[in-house]
């Protein structure tokens, strides 16, 4: 059993782990929500992808968050 979810981004983002594989593309994302350990990414108003912030190498992580904010999709939260 794999914990750790595979994510790729590009055209949208790739999220797979050992029981799923979801593909999402940028404008199907509602919103991005980050607080201290993890980003919700919401794909509806009721479903969201976890993402451990683990789970992301830094400078990926600087990437998305640099992405996402220019989208004007991510709210940041120090919780």
């Amino acid at each position: 059993y794999n914990k750790k979810p595979i994510v790729s981004f590009g055209e949208g983002i790739n999220y797979m782990t050992d029981t799923t594989n979801e593909y999402f593309k940028w404008d199907s994302i509602v919103r991005v929500v980050e607080i201290f350990d993890a980003y919700y990414i919401y794909v509806s108003d009721n479903k969201a992808i976890i993402l451990p912030k683990h789970a992301v190498d830094y400078k990926e992580r600087q990437k998305f968050d640099d992405f996402v904010i220019n989208l004007g999709i991510h709210k940041k939260y120090n919780y």
